[in-house]
């Protein structure tokens, strides 16, 4: 009887062939592909969770400001800011108005008159994928005082 069997090993050989080899080294190949790729997209989405962030610190920090003014006029403003160490530029805008909308005046019986302030944050290049609005009722400083 022969030493060799069929597929051309002898028959005490042990070990891969190039075939098999080359199928464990693709398949390998694919999975180390996939796993850079989920790696990849994870930071991604852990970058864009951070602009998000920045954006809405920013988005409540003018809001924040809103309350804390004096006298609340009503029309919009806009402006520009830097945000995070990478010095990031996003773009605001502010706008008020009378709540009710038709500006009823003092709300049930408060010497106050009630204003929807509302806060936008978008990217610098306008695209807004870093977009967040935020809004609240603020009663106008001024009058609070009285």
């Amino acid at each position: 009887m022969s030493s060799y069997r069929r597929c051309g090993r002898a028959a005490g050989a042990t070990g891969f062939t190039l075939i098999e080899i080359l199928v464990a080294l693709t398949v390998l190949a694919l999975v180390l592909a996939a796993g850079f790729e989920a790696i990849a997209s994870a930071t991604r989405a852990l970058d864009g969770a951070h602009r998000h962030g920045r954006a809405l610190l920013l988005a409540r920090s003018k809001l924040d400001e809103a309350r804390a003014t004096e006298r609340l006029d009503v029309g919009e403003a806009r402006g520009e800011e830097s945000v995070g160490d990478g010095g990031e530029r996003l773009v605001w805008w502010r706008r008020v108005e009378p709540y009710p909308e038709d500006g009823l005046g003092p709300v049930d019986g408060l010497p106050a008159t009630a204003y929807l302030v509302t806060v936008g944050v978008g990217d610098e290049d306008g695209r807004g994928r870093t977009r967040v609005e935020l809004g609240a009722l603020v009663l106008n400083a001024s009058e609070r005082r009285r």
